[in-house]
């Protein structure tokens, strides 16, 4: 059963997840929800200097790689992230240039920030880390789900997003895009809900 009741408003509709992300894969099947995985060919190479704020160039990524698949297959229920690391100096600001005009489909994008604190840490500590092989594919090069726990002391704000996939923040703006109510009493048959999240997201 799907965790959260506007979820039930995509049941029948193809969602696609626009990342190769196992986390954000893991994550979005939390929910219960029925989707297929195609990684965005978007390149990710815009220019940091061009975004007056982090937000604004995590923004755009994740909207560019959005629309790269909505329009490759001709979707608009399709899902991405983007997860950027921000250590001082962060970006020089700039006015923003997104460049290329917006293709047709409608685009809804937010941001949502976690600081995460880490513990007083010896290079032995950061070595026996590295050699452990988790922080290599992983944003920030470390993992707050996994073994590099045991290096923060504290995260605040969303614990997901810091894996990559803000969960709360996205099922919230989802309902507000739906309009869903709690409860619907046009729905019909419970068996019809997606309980199962399907093979694409194991």
């Amino acid at each position: 059963m799907a965790l959260t009741p506007v979820l039930r408003r995509l049941h029948g509709r193809r969602v696609v997840l626009a990342s190769a992300s196992p986390r954000r894969r893991d994550i979005l099947g939390y929910t219960g929800l029925r989707f297929e995985v195609v990684p965005s060919l978007f390149p990710e190479t815009l220019d940091h200097a061009t975004f007056a704020t982090p937000h604004a160039y995590a923004r755009e990524n994740a909207r560019r790689k959005a629309l790269e698949v909505a329009l490759r297959l001709r979707e608009h229920s399709v899902i991405t992230a983007v997860a950027i690391v921000l250590f001082p100096p962060v970006m020089t600001p700039g006015d923003c240039d997104p460049g290329a005009p917006p293709p047709d489909p409608e685009v809804t994008s937010f941001h949502e920030e976690t600081l995460v604190t880490f513990s007083p840490l010896t290079d032995e500590l950061l070595h026996d880390y590295v050699d452990s092989g988790e922080p290599m594919d992983k944003a920030g090069g470390y993992a707050l789900q996994a073994l590099g726990a045991m290096l923060v002391e504290r995260a605040e704000g969303d614990f997901l997003g810091a894996a990559g996939f803000p969960l709360n923040r996205f099922c919230r703006e989802l309902q507000g895009l739906l309009g869903a109510a709690t409860s619907d009493p046009t729905r019909g048959d419970p068996a019809d809900d997606p309980a199962d999240p399907g093979p694409e997201n194991k």
